[in-house]
């Protein structure tokens, strides 16, 4: 008897990527393919589905051709997908419009800061507090002409899903951010939640793959399609993360912190501190902050400074002490994300002297990104709620130096996570196939043992020298 394998897609920001594991976590087939963001004036970030159907089908379509026979041994299907999102839908399941908002957009801002005075705080916690699912289609009721004869009113996952199976189904952790629709929110925004996707069990088969969309992904028709989550979700469970207290580090483009918890941090919170919240599976949830500039910061030096080769930029940093001799970077080069928001806030190098090299500055960087990250773990300590566990995952997380900050300046042993959406993705349909009894013990077979970088509390000081830079130039 051969043994069944997982297939997952994933829609990134970037680029879609369809990968295939077996039950211990083995990639057998993977493949990307890419798509673009509109950006046709400012604050304004578009994505066209025509573009994720394109990329689905022809990453999978290589999936299915690396697979060949083994094709045959896919047992089930799920997607991840980033948010919030919005795709208005007529009754045929097509989108209305060609393009669509991403997470990154802002034209929704203000109708997010009505839906506050007016309906209260209840439908906040994924994403950017105030631009979430309920504010875009406000925005979008008031903006565009067509969009009150919508049918229903969708998230990029649920559309994706409604594309492959016929069915229109949402999880909690995509666009409701918790286990029902909040209702007076989207009645204050003029529009019913039954014309939104019903909320079902991330876990739950929802649907079976369409002969025509198995045909252009190159996979078995009747497949069955587990409900899925949205890709922070994902990204959380892929390295591993599924207990209260684990805490996952992601070091891409942002600097993210997310912590498992049972129990999540008020909406009034999240709006106030600029935290996220969402249902992660089972009774687990993530909660976490951003810095807004987290591998970013580094590609920023490198360009300033004028080396393209960030290695020897780390190699240089490794030989500057923690603390970076006195030198602070303040990693707000796109304004201050959490705990404390401030679109307004600048970035700055302080503490210089004649002494001082590049490496010490390169350091510097590091540990200031590593900073805006402890401020958030400092926020979400205030309410109670502390990481026990440390992985450290995106690009920069490659980076030994950058993981011994993150494990020193944080207090935890930091474990390098090479995980990703898929595999995290593939632990919710080995449980939604019946192949696992739990999520936990899914990702017990499927996650690898990390490397681990122990934890040195030594940069004490530098935080607090940080903490003061910051209050002097009022960020």
């Amino acid at each position: 008897m051969t043994e069944p394998l997982l297939a997952t897609i994933d829609l990134g920001t970037t680029n879609c990527k369809v990968a295939v594991f077996t039950l211990d976590g083995r990639l057998v087939a993977g493949a990307s393919a890419g798509y673009p963001t509109l950006a046709p004036r400012e604050g304004w970030f578009e994505q066209r589905p025509a573009d994720w159907r394109a990329a689905i089908a022809a990453a999978s379509s290589r999936v299915a051709a690396e697979l060949g026979e083994s094709a045959a041994d896919v047992a089930g299907l799920t997607l991840s997908a980033w948010g919030p999102g919005l795709v208005l839908l007529d009754e045929g399941g097509e989108p209305l419009r060609e393009a669509s908002p991403t997470w990154q957009d802002v034209r929704s801002l203000e109708h997010g800061r009505r839906l506050v005075e007016v309906a209260g705080v209840d439908w906040v916690g994924g994403g950017l507090p105030l631009t979430g699912f309920a504010a875009k289609l406000a925005w979008a009721l008031e903006s565009w002409p067509d969009a009150r004869g919508a049918a229903f009113a969708a998230g990029v996952k649920d559309y994706v899903l409604r594309w492959l199976t016929g069915s229109l189904v949402t999880d909690p952790s995509s666009g409701p951010c918790g286990l029902a629709w909040p209702a007076g929110a989207f009645a204050a925004a003029g529009w019913d939640v039954s014309r939104l996707p019903p909320v079902r069990p991330s876990t739950e088969v929802v649907g079976a793959l369409l002969p025509e969309r198995a045909a252009e992904l190159g996979l078995p028709p009747g497949l069955p399609l587990v409900n899925g989550v949205n890709d922070g979700a994902a990204a959380t469970l892929g390295v591993g993360a599924h207990r209260p207290g684990d805490a996952v580090v992601s070091i891409g483009t942002n600097g993210v912190f997310r912590l498992v918890t049972t129990q999540p941090p008020a909406p009034e919170t999240c709006l106030q501190r600029s935290l996220f919240r969402y249902p992660l599976v089972g009774e687990l949830w993530a909660c976490g902050g951003f810095v807004l500039a987290g591998g970013s910061a580094l590609d920023w030096l490198a360009g300033a400074v004028g080396e393209a080769d960030l290695e020897l930029l780390l190699r240089e940093a490794a030989d500057a002490p923690p603390g970076s001799d006195g030198v602070v970077f303040l990693p707000y080069l796109v304004g201050r994300g959490s705990p404390d928001p401030d679109p307004g806030a600048t970035g700055a190098v302080a503490g210089l002297r004649r002494r001082h090299r590049r490496g010490h500055v390169t350091r510097a960087v590091l540990e200031g990104v590593a900073f805006g990250l402890r401020d958030i773990v400092a926020a979400l300590g205030e309410l109670g709620l502390g990481a026990e566990r440390l992985f450290v995952t995106g690009g920069g997380a490659a980076s030994p130096l950058w993981r011994q900050v993150l494990a020193g300046v944080l207090g935890l042993p930091a474990a390098y996570a090479s995980g990703d959406s898929n595999l995290g993705a593939a632990a919710v349909l080995a449980v939604g196939l019946g192949l696992a009894e739990d999520v936990s013990a899914a990702l017990v077979r499927l996650v690898a043992q990390p490397e681990i970088t122990p934890a040195r509390r030594e940069y004490e000081g530098a935080y607090v020298a940080y903490r003061e830079v910051a209050r002097r130039l009022g960020a």
